[in-house]
């Protein structure tokens, strides 16, 4: 992996951790005693990555292979075919996962998370909501990124998640300052998600460049569920 993405990866993980943990601190002043800071973030994330894990890193270590040989046959019709079947595929997990995260993220997370107090189990289904929207373009930016490992062009993957990772950052950074204390680990979930969806934009126009037009796969994903 290019140096530069590593560190951009760092820097962002190390700016949400700090922002997350001044939220902590700012809430333990202002007599907030649950949810707001690392803890709850962290375990919303691990929440989100379940069907990510499962599914689309499944899916997508059974196509890569097949992706290169189409790459190196030069029959790039198919090549695309296989991206939209991914897509579509993973969209049958994906999509009713998100919603599923965004109507009963309190109940999964008093149902994960036995014996934490009630006010707990609701701030993480909170910030699970904020990273529900998340679980569909998370699992399309992979197969992209797969897609884009078939050209073996790493220069494209390291411009679409920097992209990514800049979003995240200065949207996280914005809603420490802006949001209520109580909000802010709620916010930078909804930072991680929104980068996610404005980074696949550039992913994609990166994938298609070389692959050729998708037909909207960011719309089929949608379409599966």
């Amino acid at each position: 992996m290019d140096h530069s993405l590593c560190s951009d990866i760092a820097i962002g993980y190390l700016i949400t951790v700090n922002l997350a943990t001044r939220a902590s601190v700012k809430a333990l002043a202002e007599g907030i005693s649950y949810g707001v800071g690392y803890t709850p973030y962290s375990n919303a994330y691990l929440i989100l990555l379940l069907p990510h894990s499962i599914v689309t890193i499944s899916v997508v270590t059974a196509i890569l292979p097949k992706l290169s040989t189409l790459v190196i046959d030069n029959d790039l019709e198919r090549l695309r075919a296989q991206l939209i079947k991914a897509i579509k595929l993973v969209g049958v997990v994906t999509v009713p996962s998100a919603g599923f995260f965004l109507a009963f993220g309190s109940l999964i997370s008093d149902v994960l998370f036995f014996g934490i107090s009630s006010e707990n189990a609701r701030y993480i289904g909170y910030v699970l909501a904020a990273f529900a929207l998340a679980t569909i373009p998370l699992s399309i930016n992979l197969i992209a990124i797969r897609g884009l490992n078939a050209f073996e062009n790493t220069r494209a993957q390291v411009k679409a998640n920097l992209l990514i990772n800049a979003v995240a950052m200065a949207l996280s950074i914005v809603g420490f300052f802006v949001l209520p204390t109580r909000w802010i680990t709620v916010g930078l979930a909804g930072a991680f998600t929104i980068s996610y969806w404005v980074g696949n934009l550039l992913t994609f126009a990166l994938l298609e460049k070389r692959a050729g037009p998708l037909k909207n796969a960011d719309l089929l994903v949608l379409m599966a569920g």
